[in-house]
């Protein structure tokens, strides 16, 4: 059999460009809103800047480490109030109502530079196929698989609002979130 698409597999059909900007967009503004001390905290801090560059050299935008740094606070936050075991409902429950919130605390960078910022990385890639309609039915999921279909088919990795990296060389400017 002969490919008709040559080489590379083609975009796929549930990619929709507008949809996908305003997706980013939204996680700017979302994020932005909920974790400004955070965020601004880690926007200073050369470490951290630092660390940010091997994921803008692998192509990860703002919008996906901000969401990483959101997702470790979320995970911090839901760690603090579990003073009893929580059930899955019980945890969504919590987790659903720190999400609500502005957070105003504001963590050492060091706990946004280790394992589970990657874990939260690649569990956000998880997170973003959902968003399209694609629901991973195995629990070992290999996150670069993932990762490559984002890239090749989804063009995860090409959609970003023009702004000079956040946790660049020096600190960049917030995109406009008109």
């Amino acid at each position: 059999m002969t490919s008709t698409t040559g080489t590379t597999a083609p975009i796929h059909r549930r990619f929709n460009e507008e949809e996908a900007a305003a997706q980013v967009r939204n996680r700017y503004k979302l994020i932005r809103d909920k974790l400004s001390k955070q965020l601004d905290a880690l926007q200073q801090d050369p470490g951290f800047c630092q660390y940010c560059d091997q994921w803008y050299n692998r192509g990860y935008k703002d919008w996906m480490i901000i969401s990483a740094v959101y997702n470790v606070v979320l995970n911090v936050k839901l760690r603090e109030r579990m003073t009893d075991y929580l059930d899955g409902e019980q945890a969504t429950k919590a987790m659903q109502d720190i999400a609500s919130r502005i957070i105003p605390d504001v963590y050492p960078s060091d706990r946004f530079m280790g394992d589970e910022f990657t874990a939260c990385m690649y569990t956000f890639n998880i997170a973003c196929l959902r968003t399209w309609g694609f629901h991973p039915r195995l629990h070992a999921i290999k996150s670069d698989v993932i990762e490559s279909f984002l890239r090749k088919r989804m063009r995860h990795f090409d959609i970003d609002l023009p702004h000079k990296p956040i946790f660049g060389t020096p600190p960049g400017e917030w995109p406009v979130l008109i």
